[in-house]
Formats: C-alpha cells, structure tokens, sequence
C-alpha cells in the first residue's frame, strides 16, 4: 500500500513551531505500520534527528514541547521519493491520501480523487 501524508500547515501555529503534534504521531503510527511506503510531503524534517542536525544544528527554540520523546524515531529521510508528487496522484500511483489538517493550505487537493472504487465501476 502506498500511502500519501500530507503535512499541511495550520496557520495558527505556523510562525511559532515548525510541529504539530497531533500530526506528528499519526506520522510515526503510520510509518510503524507501513514503513517507507507512506510518504511524508513535503516532508517533516524535524522528525528525523539526522536532517534536523542538518537543517537546525540541535536549536529547538520552535519545536514545540522540546521534541519529547516521539521525534527522534524516524530515520532515513532522504530515502523517502518525495519527487513528483503531484503527477503521482494525479497517475493514481498512492492508495490512499491523507491530510494531516483540514486547517491551512491543503496541497493537491485538485488533483485528488476523491471517488471510490464502487463509483468507479458504474
């Protein structure tokens, strides 16, 4: 199963913390579930201390709760395809879309479909 998690931004919190806690854990409990098959656009960064050493160099000031726990378990970032993302969907190449947030800027939602199978078949 190919999986597409959308991280979308809720502009409430956006210009204070790069997380949001609630989507970080349902990240963590798909990617437990279904490894690198679920793909985290644009990808949260923050979630995998190696591309947070990269990005931040260990200055947490904006990620909110001062990582707890949770942040340190993803791994290999860059081995993620995060390419091309948009034609993907569009090619029906993900089983399933979700978004992180109904708040904020929801990424490709024009190019999701939205259908299901049963309707499809018509």
């Amino acid at each position: 199963m190919k999986i597409l998690y959308l991280k979308t931004e809720d502009p409430a919190i956006r210009d204070l913390n790069y997380n949001d806690f609630l989507h970080d854990t349902l990240l963590i409990g798909l990617r437990n579930n279904f490894g690198n098959s679920v793909v985290d656009y644009p990808g949260a960064w923050y979630m995998y201390p190696k591309e947070r050493k990269i990005r931040i160099n260990d200055n947490t000031e904006k990620i909110w709760g001062n990582l707890f726990t949770l942040y340190d378990s993803l791994e290999n970032y860059n081995l993620i395809d995060r390419d091309d993302i948009k034609n993907k969907i569009k090619k029906g190449f993900f089983n399933l879309i979700i978004y992180g947030s109904s708040r904020g800027k929801n990424l490709f939602l024009d190019e999701a479909d939205f259908s299901t199978s049963d309707s499809k078949s018509t």
